[in-house]
């Protein structure tokens, strides 16, 4: 889910998909056919299957069985804080970046410079 959870920096707060009302916007845990692991946002749910995107990509992937889908991202807890994921914030997020998903390489490409530069500063301090 880079670049908006970053590994060794973010925690999530897992619930069962069991029961719960879940689709467009919501991050889900996957797993695929090969038992590799997959933490996506819903692009789209219906009969046939669901289709995930993730944060950095362009290409929606699916259709993933209901049964792949193991986890619903409840929370995420970065530096002592967390999110609620079902909060007005992070749902009006969620819509956001999935409309950006054409603008997405151009984004992101601007995020990782803007981190170089503030990087570099830091060295030169």
């Amino acid at each position: 889910m880079s670049p908006w959870l970053q590994s060794g920096e973010d925690d999530v707060i897992l619930a069962s998909p069991q029961g719960r009302t879940w689709g467009r916007g919501d991050v889900v845990l996957a797993v695929n056919d090969l038992n590799c692991y997959v933490m996506h946002r819903v692009f789209r749910r219906e009969r046939g299957g669901t289709w995930l995107l993730g944060d950095a990509q362009t290409d929606v992937e699916g259709p993933w069985r209901e049964e792949q889908v193991i986890a619903l991202v409840e929370r995420v807890v970065r530096q002592g804080r967390e999110l609620d994921m079902a909060s007005a914030q992070a749902r009006l997020f969620a819509w956001v970046w999935l409309v950006c998903r054409p603008l997405r390489p151009r984004i992101l490409g601007t995020i990782r410079w803007l981190r170089r530069q503030r990087q570099r500063i830091k060295g030169l301090r």
